[in-house]
C-alpha cells in the first residue's frame, strides 16, 4: 500500500518538474479508458520517455521494461514495487512473459 502512495507522490513531483522544464503536455488522453485494461505502446529515444508517457495517465499503470534494467538488485526492487514493471527479454518472447502480461491485463478492474 505504501508503494501506491509513493508512486502518486512521485508522479505529482515529476509532473511539477516536467511541466515548466520540458513544457510538458499530454495529448490524446481522452482516448485512455478510466477503467479496465489496455496497452499503450510507445517508441522512445530517451530513458525519460517512458516516465513522461506515464505522466499523461492519471491512474496507476504497469510497465514492461527490458530485462537488463533488472540486473541490479536495488533497481530490480524499485522497478518491481514502485513501477510494477515486468522484465521483458527483447531477444525472445517466452510463454511465461506472455502469461504474466495477460494476467496483468485480465486482472485490472
Amino acid at each position: 500500500m505504501i508503494w501506491k502512495a509513493v508512486y502518486h507522490f512521485l508522479h505529482l513531483l515529476v509532473y511539477l518538474v516536467a511541466k515548466p522544464l520540458f513544457r510538458y503536455r499530454a495529448l490524446g488522453t481522452q482516448h485512455i479508458p478510466k477503467r479496465g485494461s489496455g496497452i499503450i505502446a510507445s517508441n522512445h529515444a530517451s530513458y525519460l520517455d517512458p516516465i513522461l508517457v506515464g505522466l499523461g495517465i492519471t491512474r496507476r499503470i504497469n510497465y514492461l521494461a527490458k530485462k537488463e534494467l533488472f540486473s541490479n538488485r536495488l533497481a530490480d526492487y524499485f522497478l518491481r514495487n514502485l513501477l510494477r514493471a515486468l522484465p521483458i527479454d527483447r531477444e525472445r518472447m517466452d510463454r511465461n512473459t506472455l502469461r504474466e502480461t495477460y494476467n496483468l491485463l485480465k486482472d485490472l478492474p
